[in-house]
């Protein structure tokens, strides 16, 4: 009782943070900067005993910066080498994880050195060293014996070590992570080092300057993911044999068949940013030889104008918009997501585009683009054929698709007494979306009808890069859907099977940029009665503007 009138008369004078146990008093420290987690240190033995007990050290220049300007001293090299080297020596015996960024101003090669010296060899498990500096720092040898560490992540260094004794002073032991971001490191050192790691998990290579040829043998059981990026013409080949490895990334500017001797790959990514060429045939053989791939993506610019998959276990394909896809044969039973993109013109058919065998799709994203750019005078003419073909392909994913089409310059040649010869009705699907990037020939009305009798979505966003295009685009489609008329009275009289008018039963329309409703008449009025040389809003515009569609349907 005495205690706790004590207590009362002076609250002020009370540390409160003193009763708290030292595992909250952490998880309070691990949210401030190393700077502050070092000040917070000084208030009271039980912060002193918290932090000094933690094993977690993130030392970042910017954050010690911000805590010496709040202290109105003057930042400096020196004051910041010193304040590192105090808490390192300081929390030497317990430190177990040390992630550390420095500026290319705020050390020197010698300070460096230095520092790695101070580093707990027999008991660091992590480790992250991010320089930003002009030069790559060239890492002391020091490193190679840090045996406990699990986790090696290093940017903007360099591994150059002597070659004859290279193997014997790897102590690698227990790492499982290695990271390298733009170090330079030739074949040798990195065979070494990774064949001295029996514990090796995940490995990746990020613009290392230096390498040329990947070559991974023996590796432990343990060994799970390779991710590769490079800049570089002159990376050569890659060789791995791993019957553990599950997930492979390549990214670089030259395609490259990787030779993987890896019969349990799950995820295989394959990426190039330059013009290349594809063999159709040798890439099939490639993934033929992983049955248990599950997720595929390819991003190859303007060089498979064919693909052909057959994997019985595949469950996710992604192929990217500017590969140059013409024809895709696709064979994958359990495929449950497919996201591809065609080149297409007036001479193509859907169904001799792409066949697509995989009863157990759930989620389809088909992109349609025109293969050439076309002008104003040369628009490409899109017949009621065309239509037909889109119709009849898409009754094969009912609710599943979500369909781009992409026109550099069209011209819809639209003619409803055609389409008697389809019988079949047209398709729901989840999203339509269309890009008209340039130059529309022709009646937007005609082209209305064409896209809503091919299939029914959901919703449907449209965007025409043109000036005010996208207004005109607005007022067909409001007069069309808005008519006051009873559309039965006025069109499909004669007709079997009724336009996509008969079907229509609500829709909502929004703005793509703030997601508001927009009403339909008021915009119209407002944007055909603008003139921007009279206006005060000067940030209104209609070139490259969205507009966003819900549509209900009575199918």
């Amino acid at each position: 009782m005495e205690e706790n009138s004590e207590i009362q008369k002076s609250p002020s004078e009370v540390d409160y943070t003193s009763a708290l146990t030292i595992d909250i008093l952490q998880k309070i420290l691990l949210c401030l900067s190393s700077a502050d987690q070092f000040y917070a240190s000084l208030v009271s033995s039980s912060w002193k005993s918290a932090y000094d007990s933690l094993t977690i050290l993130d030392v970042d220049p910017a954050s010690f910066k911000e805590r010496i300007n709040r202290s109105n001293k003057v930042f400096s090299r020196d004051l910041f080498q010193n304040f590192v080297e105090e808490i390192i020596q300081r929390k030497c015996a317990n430190l177990l994880t040390l992630k550390i960024s420095m500026w290319y101003y705020s050390c020197d090669d010698s300070w460096m050195n230095r520092f790695m010296g101070l580093l707990p060899k027999n008991s660091l498990e992590v480790l992250k060293l991010n320089l930003d500096s002009f030069e790559e720092y060239e890492l002391p040898d020091d490193i190679l014996e840090l045996s406990c560490l699990k986790i090696l992540k290093l940017k903007l260094c360099k591994f150059i070590f002597d070659k004859s004794s290279l193997g014997d002073r790897i102590q690698f032991i227990n790492l499982k992570v290695l990271k390298l971001v733009f170090v330079n490191i030739d074949d040798f050192t990195l065979y070494e080092i990774i064949r001295r790691c029996p514990m090796i998990t995940n490995l990746e290579l990020i613009t290392c300057n230096g390498l040329q040829n990947l070559q991974i043998w023996s590796l432990p059981n343990q060994f799970k993911s390779v991710k590769v990026e490079t800049r570089s013409e002159l990376f050569k080949s890659i060789e791995i044999k791993s019957y553990t490895l599950q997930s492979f990334y390549y990214s670089g500017p030259v395609v490259i068949a990787p030779v993987l001797t890896c019969n349990n790959l799950v995820d295989l990514i394959l990426k190039s940013w330059t013009v290349v060429t594809v063999d159709e045939n040798k890439f099939e053989s490639v993934i033929s030889k992983f049955p248990l791939l599950n997720t595929l993506v390819l991003d190859f610019r303007n060089g498979m104008p064919k693909l052909r998959i057959t994997n019985p276990n595949l469950k996710m394909l992604k192929i990217r918009q500017d590969c140059g896809l013409r024809e895709a044969h696709i064979h994958a039973p359990s495929l449950e997501e497919l996201n591809i993109s065609l080149s297409l013109d007036d001479k193509d058919h859907l169904k001799s585009l792409i066949f697509i065998d995989a009863a157990n799709l759930q989620k389809f994203k088909l992109k349609l683009k025109q293969s050439r750019f076309l002008n104003k005078d040369d628009c490409e003419k899109f017949y009621t054929s065309w239509f037909i073909e889109l119709r009849e392909f898409l009754q094969q994913f009912v609710h599943k698709v979500i369909l781009t089409m992409r026109f550099d310059a069209l011209q819809p040649m639209w003619n409803p007494d055609d389409t008697s010869i389809c019988g079949l009705p047209p398709t729901a699907i989840e999203h339509l979306n269309v890009d008209i990037v340039w130059n529309f020939c022709g009646n937007y009305g005609e082209f209305l009808d064409g896209l809503f009798w091919s299939c029914h979505p959901n919703s449907f966003s449209v965007e025409i890069m043109s000036d005010l295009a996208p207004v005109f685009f607005l007022q067909t489609l409001s007069e069309i859907i808005e008519t006051e008329d009873d559309p039965t009275l006025s069109c499909c009289k004669s007709s079997l099977i009724k336009c996509w008018r008969h079907y229509l039963k609500s829709y909502q329309l929004r703005h793509s940029h703030d997601g508001k409703i927009i009403n339909c008449k008021d915009y119209l009025r407002f944007a055909i009665q603008y003139d921007p040389n009279k206006s005060a809003d000067t940030e209104f515009q209609f070139w490259g503007v969205m507009f966003d569609f819900s549509f209900l349907w009575d199918q």
